[in-house]
């Protein structure tokens, strides 16, 4: 029900999947990716946070806090 709802309402309610069952379909190993994504998350999160920052208005409300 919540990726039926996370879709707004766009799909019919038995298109919905979660990721584990997308990948049960298609035949690749969830619990690969998962730990792969695990592996990659704190350089994901730098990159994130060194793009963000580049946003004026991000670097203008961080360089009000000390």
């Amino acid at each position: 029900m919540a990726i039926f709802r996370g879709f707004k309402e766009k799909i019919a309610r038995d298109e919905a999947m979660t990721g584990q069952e997308f990948c049960g379909l298609l035949e690749i190993d969830y619990a690969e990716i998962r730990k792969e994504r695990t592996k990659q998350g704190p350089e994901n999160i730098h990159y994130f946070l060194s793009e963000l920052v580049k946003i004026k208005s991000v670097k203008d409300f961080f360089s009000h806090i000390d």
